[in-house]
């Protein structure tokens, strides 16, 4: 079994998700009200592993006011840690891509980061005015925009 497989089996555990395979395949895990995905990139770097943290999507007086805090936390987190902020491409959605070592992440560790991430956003939100996108229940059509961008970024 690949050690991407076993690491989402063992986050589907501790999060008593009851269907790793679904999240292997790219769809999203609700946790604290984030969706969150998760990758690998196999071909250009197979210890690569993907965080992706999807907030939801932003109306146009919202967006104005978030991009520019976007900006500034990227420029921020540079050097300090493999996170960015962005839009998807696909769905509109504003997201946070991490990129952590899949040999050194374990589930708990996985877990514990996308706790940390759902609370910041939710900090986020009450420090800048509520500037988050609320968060919505998992669809269909939201996993296949994150399984989007996941096939994005494994090429």
């Amino acid at each position: 079994m690949a050690q991407f497989d076993q690491l989402v089996i063992g986050l589907c555990n501790l999060a008593g998700i009851p269907s790793a395979h679904h999240v292997i395949q790219g769809n999203a895990i609700c946790c604290e009200g984030i969706h969150f995905a998760v990758a690998v990139r196999a071909q250009s770097n197979p210890d690569t592993l993907l965080l992706y943290a999807d907030f939801g999507i932003l109306d146009l007086e919202k967006k104005a006011r978030l991009y520019h805090l976007m900006l500034k936390e990227n420029f921020m987190m540079r050097g300090s840690r493999n996170g960015t902020f962005g839009v998807s491409e696909s769905s509109g959605s504003v997201v946070l891509i991490e990129c952590m070592s899949l040999a050194t992440t374990t589930p708990d560790l996985l877990l514990a980061r996308m706790h940390l991430l759902a609370r910041k956003g939710k900090y986020f939100s009450m420090q800048h005015g509520d500037n988050r996108p609320a968060a919505r229940p998992a669809s269909a059509m939201q996993s296949a925009a994150l399984r989007s961008q996941l096939e994005v970024h494994r090429s």
